[in-house]
């Protein structure tokens, strides 16, 4: 009633977890006011009629950079890179696959470290890294915390297809998911790839290449070893590739 036909944009922030009842009040809503327009953020597609998808990638290198700088100097006003600082904070940028949560979490070090350190710290401790920020949501405050809430909120089945993606330190086709991944199929890759977890690479060839992102892959396999699957999943890598 308060909508009715006025011109209104409304943000549906986060659908992610209650992605059901989000598209019911969407399809609901979107019938009923005529000039009613619905941004919603989600890891995956509400899946409703007319919905247009526009996927976010993670940020250009130059971006990344800017982004860095900016949280950093929120810590250290007088922070101004030179030479070999640049290099190390592009470089913290490409370890966190240039995705802005890991940015703003390495950023927040700079009070601590230097971009240098916090470079060589990042292989192992880039799980380890937290949001220093009490009112953050539980979710972001640390990089594996972001991509265990993706993963609970897979179905079992997606669950131990997308833990097997873990061996693929590359790009793989559809083919070498489905031999390699128990319960992989066409349908689940693509459920992958909706909810965010799985990367369509984009390229000029034949078939299609998907990847996980460094930091998703890490800790894809960190799940496959702590289910003991790691020894069959190699198992089933070598021989897909072997015959």
């Amino acid at each position: 009633r308060h909508l009715g036909d006025r011109d209104i944009l409304l943000l549906f922030d986060n659908c992610e977890h209650v992605l059901d009842a989000c598209a019911d009040l969407a399809t609901e809503l979107l019938r009923a006011c005529t000039n009613l327009r619905i941004l919603a953020t989600s890891r995956e597609p509400l899946g409703i009629m007319s919905e247009r998808v526009c996927r976010l990638e993670p940020l250009q290198p130059e971006h990344a950079y800017r982004l860095f700088l900016e949280r950093a100097r929120e810590r250290r006003p007088d922070l101004v890179p030179d030479g070999d600082t640049e290099v190390a904070i592009f470089n913290i940028c490409a370890t966190l696959d240039q995705l802005p949560l890991g940015i703003e979490l390495a950023a927040a070090r700079v009070s601590i470290m230097s971009p240098e350190e916090i470079f060589v710290s990042l292989e192992a401790h880039v799980g380890e890294m937290r949001w220093p920020r009490r009112h953050a949501p539980a979710h972001h405050r640390s990089v594996r915390a972001a991509i265990e809430w993706s993963y609970n909120l897979l179905d079992p089945v997606e669950q131990t297809s997308f833990r097997s993606l873990g061996v693929f330190v590359g790009g793989f086709d559809a083919d070498a998911a489905c031999g390699v991944a128990p319960g992989m199929s066409l349908e689940v890759l693509a459920q992958l790839v909706d909810k965010s977890l799985v990367a369509v690479v984009p390229a000029r060839q034949p078939r299609t290449r998907y990847r996980l992102l460094e930091t998703v892959r890490e800790y894809a396999w960190e799940r496959l070893t702590a289910a003991g699957e790691e020894a069959a999943a190699r198992a089933r890598h070598l021989q897909h590739f072997s015959t």
